[in-house]
């Protein structure tokens, strides 16, 4: 199985993107792995769709007035596009902010397996950062999932994991957001 992670600075085709939010709804939509603005809380699945669709597009500048630069790169498996990730170099560190993830062979497996790690180990690298991360809700899916891998020495690099803050929604429901990161 070849991986390719490369940087772009096009768009998802709608049939690349319909295909990975199908793959990604369950997660998205259901089981809450995305902080919602207030805005879009309580807005239908075909808004919070077209709003994640939208922060995905790569753009120097997306409108937030974010201080860094956005960057998208997308990771493709035997030339499939299997997910993008769009984020911004924080103190060096390639830091995840909207990622959307597809399954390979019907599964998600694929992204537990330590040669996928490594191939972000290298790009990123090659980019010249000093590692990854990403903020996450605590005990979400993604949440578990990483701190899973990385129990499992799965992951490449020097973890740590630090809670950022708490995050009250348009729902009044507060939760912890947590950031985990790999040094390199």
């Amino acid at each position: 199985m070849a991986i390719l992670i490369e940087e772009t600075t096009q768009a998802l085709s709608d049939t690349d993107f319909d295909r990975l939010w199908a793959d990604s709804r369950v997660d998205i939509i259901d089981n809450n792995t995305q902080i919602w603005p207030d805005s879009i809380f309580n807005g239908t699945e075909a808004e919070k769709k077209s709003w994640f669709k939208q922060c995905l597009v790569p753009s120097p500048d997306d409108g937030t007035n974010y201080v860094y630069p956005k960057l998208s790169h997308t990771i493709k498996s035997d030339n499939v596009i299997v997910t993008q990730i769009k984020g911004v170099v924080v103190d060096n560190i390639f830091q995840w902010q909207t990622v959307l993830v597809g399954k390979v062979n019907n599964s998600k497996l694929f992204y537990a397996r330590n040669e996928l790690l490594l191939a972000f180990k290298t790009f990123y690298q090659g980019k010249g950062y000093a590692g990854m991360s990403m903020h996450c809700i605590k005990d979400s899916r993604v949440y578990n999932f990483f701190k899973g891998i990385e129990n499992d020495s799965i992951c490449e690099g020097t973890f740590s994991e630090q809670k950022v803050s708490d995050y009250t929604s348009a729902d009044s429901s507060v939760v912890e957001i947590y950031e985990l990161k790999w040094v390199y």
